[in-house]
Order: C-alpha cells, then sequence, then structure tokens
C-alpha cells in the first residue's frame, strides 16, 4: 500500500510544460516536430503482468533519427503494480539513465499515458508521487 506525503511546491517553482493532444494527427504531427531528444514512453498490463519500456532516440538537424537507448522490464504483477505507475517509471528511467553528451538538452516525453503527463506537470499529494 502506496503512502502519500505531503508535499508543498514553491511557488517561483517552473513547471514542466505538457502538452496533451486527442487528436491522433496532431500527436503524429508533433512528434514528426521533435527537434532534439524524443523519449517514447509505454507501459501495459497483459494477463496480469504490468511492464513498461521506451526508446530514446537523437533527431539530428536532417531529421534522421538515432536511438541511443531501448529498454523494457516486467515490474510485476497487477497486484502489486498498475499501468500509472508504470508509465511514471518508464519515463523517470529514460530520464535518470540518459547517455552521455545528452544530459541538458531540449527533450520531448511522447506517452499515451495523459494522467501521468499531467501529474508530472502539476505534482501534487497523489499515487506514483515518489516517481515524480
Amino acid at each position: 500500500m502506496e503512502t502519500i506525503q505531503a508535499y508543498a511546491v514553491p511557488l517561483w517553482h517552473n513547471y514542466v510544460s505538457t502538452v496533451c493532444e486527442a487528436d491522433r494527427e496532431a500527436v503524429i504531427a508533433a512528434a514528426e516536430n521533435v527537434s532534439d531528444i524524443a523519449i517514447a514512453t509505454s507501459a501495459s498490463d497483459r494477463r496480469g503482468l504490468v511492464g513498461m519500456g521506451g526508446t530514446v532516440a537523437h533527431r539530428s538537424s536532417s531529421h534522421t533519427d538515432t536511438v541511443v537507448a531501448r529498454y523494457s522490464v516486467t515490474l510485476g504483477s497487477r497486484d502489486d503494480q498498475n499501468p500509472y505507475t508504470a508509465e511514471l517509471e518508464a519515463i523517470a528511467m529514460a530520464l535518470r539513465c540518459m547517455p552521455d553528451g545528452l544530459q541538458r538538452r531540449e527533450l520531448t516525453v511522447l506517452s499515451s499515458s495523459q494522467s501521468s503527463l499531467k501529474a508530472i506537470a502539476r505534482p501534487r499529494q497523489e499515487s506514483g508521487q515518489i516517481t515524480i
């Protein structure tokens, strides 16, 4: 069982900006317009097991992508995990394991989990806060 702790964000804190699109075509266009680092993440719940994965790609000025990291892992049973926190962990893992030379660059995280992106943009006392 998760314990949710008190959480305060200073007024001067810069939040992560997010854009959540419901239109599939707009999402595809946004993904094609990534200019530097793209992180694509996913989490799933299949046959009672929760897993996560992701890809980190570097886009050159000629708009060719070079995949610099790829990962996937089974986190555990649905009784102990859920896809929401798995998606948060997938994003966190990509950021923690960013290859040398790519830190402190402009990056775009592509995720189908709007709830995870909204939680990152506006952290509060909520489920998954230990990852956020």
